[in-house]
């Protein structure tokens, strides 16, 4: 099973977390400095949601997807 971990949970990470859904990936893992972002969306969608901290912890990570806009790289 792929897992992924999404970084930045703003405006787009719901059409993001859908095409995962869609092309089966269940194992979805949500951070964002806002905790209460990733928080929210883990109720919302039922992706597990992880602290940043734990980043290094999550094995077996197949992507990381960083979702920030261009004006804050």
């Amino acid at each position: 099973m792929k897992k992924i971990g999404i970084i930045g949970c703003g405006r787009q990470a719901p059409k993001h977390i859908m095409g995962y859904f869609e092309n089966g990936i269940k194992d979805i893992f949500l951070f964002d400095v806002i905790e209460s972002r990733a928080r929210d969306l883990a109720a919302e969608y039922n992706p597990l949601n992880k602290k940043i901290d734990d980043l290094v912890a999550i094995q077996m990570l197949v992507f990381i997807q960083f979702g920030t806009p261009p004006n804050k790289t």
